[in-house]
């Protein structure tokens, strides 16, 4: 599985997880939204195998968890750039993160 988190960029305005819905529907992938309760929400992207935790903070949407579980994750990664830039929003790497601290 690779892992990759969604931030907004500095200068980014709010977004909600219908604007993401609307940007995957809008690049051919239309999500499903999964809430597993009250405080998880998944947007899911069967087709590629990809699935993104929205991690909200009051009402506002601060970030996303995608996990790609695809044998070749090239479209889903491709994707996620894509929707990423679209929506002012960055793209980082877990792994790298976790090189970056030992």
């Amino acid at each position: 599985m690779i892992e990759r988190l969604l931030i907004p960029a500095w200068n980014a305005p709010s977004r909600s997880i219908d604007d993401w819905k609307k940007q995957f529907e809008q690049l051919g992938y239309p999500p499903s939204i999964h809430a597993e309760d009250h405080e998880e929400t998944w947007l899911l992207i069967d087709s590629i195998e990809t699935r993104l935790l929205a991690v909200v903070e009051g009402s506002i949407l601060t970030a996303l968890h995608a996990e790609l579980r695809a044998h070749d994750p090239s479209i889903a990664l491709g994707l996620l750039d894509q929707a990423a830039t679209g929506l002012n929003w960055e793209v980082h790497d877990t792994e790298d993160d976790e090189d970056d601290e030992r």
